[in-house]
C-alpha cells in the first residue's frame, strides 16, 4: 500500500470522527459521553494504526509520486526488525511491539532505519499540538473508566487551559478561545499531523 493512500484513508477517518462528535456535542450528557468515548477510542486506534502502517510502507519500500520513501527489507517480519531498534525481544507478537503512537518511538524508528520520509515524520510529530500526548490519556480513561485513569485525565485540565470540570467529557466539550471544542480542536490537529507525513 502506498503512503499517500494510508494518509488519505486515516485522515478521512479522523475527519469523519470529528463530524460525528460535533453532531453529538449538544446532546444530553449520557449521549455526549458515549459519543465522546467512542470518538476518543477510535481516534487513538486510527492514530496507532496509521503509525504502524507508515512504518510498514516505509520498510516495504513504498513509493510516493515515484520517489522511494523507504529501503528494501528482506522477506520476513518487518515488526521484528523494528522491535530490534527498540532493544526489545523480537517475539513477533503485536502486543510486544513498541508503542508506535508515541512520537519518540516513531521518530527513533524512522531515524535508525533511515526512512526517506524521516524529515516528514519529524516535522509532523513536532507540530505544536497536545493531541499526540493527551489523546492516549483520555482514551485510557474511556476504555477503562477507573479512578486511576480519571486522575490522569484530570491532569489534562491544566495543560489544556480548561477550568476544572467534574468529568473528562465536560473538559473535552469545553469551547476554547479559538471557538473550537477541545476534542474538535484535537481532531483537527490529528488530521493535520497525519497529512504532514506526505
Amino acid at each position: 500500500m502506498r503512503l499517500e493512500s494510508v494518509v488519505n484513508q486515516h485522515a478521512g477517518a479522523v475527519s469523519r470522527l470529528r463530524r460525528s462528535f460535533m453532531l453529538a456535542s449538544t446532546d444530553s450528557f449520557s449521549k455526549r459521553d458515549r459519543e465522546t468515548a467512542y470518538v476518543c477510542i477510535e481516534a487513538m486506534n486510527y492514530w496507532s494504526l496509521f503509525c504502524r502502517k507508515t512504518i510498514e510502507c516505509a520498510m516495504n519500500s513504498g513509493t510516493l509520486g515515484g520517489n522511494l520513501i523507504g529501503w528494501n527489507v528482506v522477506p520476513g517480519d518487518w515488526c521484528r526488525i523494528a522491535c530490534l531498534t527498540h532493544q526489545k525481544s523480537p517475539s513477533g507478537i503485536r502486543r510486544d511491539e513498541p508503542k508506535w503512537y508515541v512520537p519518540a518511538n516513531l521518530v527513533k524508528t524512522s531515524a535508525q532505519l533511515d526512512f526517506g520520509i524521516h524529515s516528514n515524520i519529524l516535522a509532523a510529530v513536532s507540530s505544536n499540538t497536545r493531541v499526540l500526548h493527551d489523546l492516549p490519556c483520555v482514551r485510557n480513561f474511556y476504555a477503562h473508566r477507573n479512578e486511576t485513569t480519571k486522575r490522569s485525565a484530570a491532569g489534562l485540565y491544566v495543560t489544556n487551559g480548561v477550568p476544572y470540570r467534574a468529568h473528562p467529557t465536560d473538559m473535552l466539550c469545553t469551547r476554547q478561545s479559538n471557538g473550537y471544542l477541545l476534542l474538535e480542536e484535537w481532531l483537527y490537529d490529528l488530521e493535520g499531523v497525519i497529512r504532514l507525513f506526505i
